[in-house]
């Protein structure tokens, strides 16, 4: 079962649970895109390592096909021609097929996600499934429902279908999967209800409890659970004809922001760096409906906000960043018509001179450290390196797993502490000490539980110090 590079209060589960439901008919779906066409019109891309694993419209049908990536991660394609509003009393039934799936590892997944969340996030609603699992999500490890799909279950030519219905403050999600060789019979069929209370989940924790009552886009995704013992090549999902199903909505929409620059939790940017954004919408967007509050502070075309010329679709820049500052960023666009939108990026700008300690550093030799390490090519050690040093159980570490793995233990191999090539972006010590293609590496460590601590000692000078973890 996966744990995504992620059970309510009550569940309602009975195979006759859908005449009960307000599942619409199909006099009102709408197909957002079969696929014939073979171009990927108003999608767009998700992926946590550049050009990796990018859907592709080809041969009728959506392609994911991600290459094993030595580490579970997924890529995602989001269509942005529409927006789909959950509100009090309204029913939307997002429904994809699947021609094609992976094995065990290859999960497809179909997804409301709002539109002021990332699609990195997981952070809405989603349905996913391998062949040997399925899941009622609302973000990354947090699960409704983790089930077992049985051996013999249908895996290829089937529908999966995401039905979310507001009632009273609640979010009804019903998860099915429909027999497209057998006129659409249903072959699973399982609800839940998202309260605004933190709900008991079957995985991980209902943070933030409140339910997504919002609007939100129709994503696909594949997630590549990898195994190193198994790896599949590729992991991948076919997806066919994106069908939405919903009651009319408004003729106005939000406008729809993308921002640009920086990336993502991007880490050790320059002050030169600048914030940039595309906002577009059906009417022409004004200058004071577009700002930046940048850690509180709002910038707008008045104070420091650059701005491209008037019409439908503006760009936007704001630079000024201070140094050791980390920043979010939070985009605000309203439109003429009074609908608004945000989107949000999180960054920093600290310098070499910050005390980085790496935390897959952690003490040898039963407390022994370095003040100033150096990097090392994975396998090796070096002078002043911590690779391949072994630390002292209950000294300077403490692990549930006594022996190590080999697969997940590559940079200090005599100790069981997992860890995994990091994806953050690479940083400059790393690329002067000639990065992945000369074997060098940062590092996630992973899979902690309780009772389980590394212990880390370093000089650091007398004085006051704000303190960051870098965490996932």
């Amino acid at each position: 079962m996966p744990t995504l590079p992620m059970l309510t209060r009550w569940i309602r589960q009975a195979a006759g649970l859908c005449a009960a439901l307000a599942v619409l008919d199909s006099t009102q779906a709408k197909v957002l895109d079969n696929f014939d066409d073979n171009i990927k019109t108003d999608w767009s891309d998700f992926t946590f390592v550049p050009g990796l694993g990018l859907p592709v419209e080809s041969n009728g049908q959506f392609r994911f096909e991600i290459p094993p990536a030595g580490q579970s991660l997924f890529t995602a394609g989001q269509k942005k021609s529409e927006t789909f509003e959950l509100k009090e009393g309204r029913t939307v039934e997002f429904r994809a097929d699947v021609v094609q799936t992976g094995g065990k590892d290859s999960f497809a997944v179909l997804a409301f996600i709002p539109t002021d969340n990332s699609p990195g996030t997981l952070a809405g609603y989603g349905l996913a499934k391998s062949t040997t699992d399925i899941l009622i999500t609302k973000g990354i490890n947090k699960y409704f429902v983790a089930d077992s799909w049985p051996a013999e279950g249908k895996n290829e030519n089937i529908t999966l279908s995401l039905t979310l219905t507001v009632r009273n403050g609640n979010v009804e999600i019903n998860a099915r999967i429909l027999d497209k060789d057998q006129a659409n019979k249903v072959i699973y069929d399982k609800t839940v209800i998202d309260t605004p209370a933190a709900d008991v989940f079957a995985s991980g924790k209902d943070d933030p409890a409140a339910p997504y009552i919002k609007s939100g886009y129709y994503t696909l995704y594949c997630y590549e659970d990898f195994s190193a013992a198994a790896p599949e090549n590729p992991y991948k999902v076919y997806y066919d004809n994106a069908v939405v199903a919903a009651a009319p909505q408004a003729a106005n929409v939000a406008p729809i922001i993308t921002i640009t620059a920086p990336d993502e939790s991007a880490n050790f940017l320059p002050t030169t760096t600048q914030i940039s954004l595309k906002v577009s919408d059906d009417k022409a967007l004004g200058d004071d409906g577009i700002a930046i509050i940048l850690n509180g502070t709002r910038y707008s075309k008045t104070n420091g906000l650059t701005l491209s010329a008037a019409g439908s679709v503006r760009t936007a820049t704001l630079g000024g960043l201070k140094v050791d500052q980390n920043y979010t960023a939070t985009v605000i666009a309203t439109d003429s018509d009074g609908a608004a939108s945000t989107n949000s990026v999180h960054f920093d700008t600290f310098t070499s001179a910050a005390i980085v300690v790496e935390v897959e550093d952690y003490n040898f030799g039963g407390g022994q450290f370095f003040d100033k390490p150096s990097v090392s090519v994975e396998g090796a050690g070096g002078a002043n390196a911590f690779g391949q040093l072994a630390g002292v159980p209950d000294v300077d570490f403490s692990d549930t797993r006594t022996t190590p793995n080999g697969s997940d233990t590559l940079y200090r191999s005599e100790d069981p502490i997992r860890m995994q090539h990091s994806l953050d972006a690479i940083r400059a010590k790393f690329t002067a000490a000639g990065g992945k293609d000369a074997g060098v590496y940062d590092y996630d460590v992973s899979d902690f539980t309780i009772g389980e601590w590394e212990n880390y000692t370093r000089t650091i000078p007398a004085g006051s110090y704000e303190v960051y973890l870098r965490e996932a």
